[in-house]
């Protein structure tokens, strides 16, 4: 099978370009829009928001240990996967808290206003 990067980029833009009339998590988009809306409606939200928000902007402050080979080698050489784990577990959840933070911000000064390309390559 041969990879047509010509066909995959129309596809793409087509993608991107077209209004969605679906949704991945719900049967339409009105289910969808209506759980988003609820979510910013219901205080009972508040507080996972806001903790999210803050461990998010906690993430973003702190610089993120990097998965070295060295961690990776000490693996297979001692059999301890806890230091590994302990660094792609904490990646892991930066992104999950990124994205959850992206999902329930109502505002356009959200955090990922602040990520730059430059620290996701870390992620």
């Amino acid at each position: 099978m041969s990879l047509n990067r010509e066909k995959i980029r129309r596809i793409l833009d087509q993608e991107t370009s077209t209004p969605k009339s679906y949704s991945l998590l719900y049967h339409t988009l009105q289910e969808q829009e209506a759980w988003f809306a609820n979510i910013h409606e219901d205080r009972s939200y508040e507080p996972m928001i806001a903790e999210v928000k803050a461990e998010a902007t906690r993430l973003l402050e702190e610089p993120l240990e990097e998965i070295s080979y060295t961690l990776f080698k000490q693996f297979e050489e001692t059999g301890s996967r806890l230091e590994y784990e302990k660094v792609y577990f904490e990646k892991k959840k930066a992104v999950k808290h990124f994205c959850l933070n992206e999902f329930t911000s109502t505002s356009s000064s959200s955090i990922s206003t602040s990520i730059t390309s430059d620290s996701l390559v870390h992620l």
